[in-house]
């Protein structure tokens, strides 16, 4: 992973709490050249967040059964960096208050379950052309 903020432009971290849908995306993305972290918890990701300079953040809304909105503490991390990181929440089904608080912390897009992959890179790729150009 390069830690280069000149050079990272396609680092990207994806955290999920299911084994199965980080390597479904990690595979997808490495697909696409970027260079993928993954994390499966808010704890795992916050360190990775602090050690590595990532170009945007995907992650699942919900990735503790017990804690039904564990994303929107990602969501407020990568937006308390410097500068703040695009983020993309995947969402089984959020309730308004929900989608509500995820536009006032700054998420970029929520996109439901299922998504569909190619629609997914197209956002990432306009994140990041945003970033590049900021």
């Amino acid at each position: 992973m390069n830690q280069d903020s000149s050079t990272g432009q396609r680092d990207i971290l994806v955290v999920d709490d299911v084994a199965a849908i980080r390597s479904l995306l990690s595979e997808f993305l490495q697909n696409k050249r970027y260079s993928i972290e993954t994390a499966a918890t808010v704890s795992e990701a916050r360190h990775l967040m602090e050690r590595i300079r990532f170009s945007l953040i995907i992650t699942n809304l919900q990735l503790d059964r017990t804690r039904q909105r564990s994303g929107c503490e990602i969501v407020k991390y990568a937006k308390s960096s410097s500068p703040p990181l695009p983020v993309i929440v995947i969402t089984g089904g959020a309730a308004s208050a929900t989608l509500s608080e995820l536009s006032d912390l700054g998420a970029n897009v929520v996109l439901a379950k299922p998504i569909r992959l190619e629609l997914l890179h197209c956002f990432v790729r306009e994140l990041l052309a945003r970033r590049a150009s900021a």
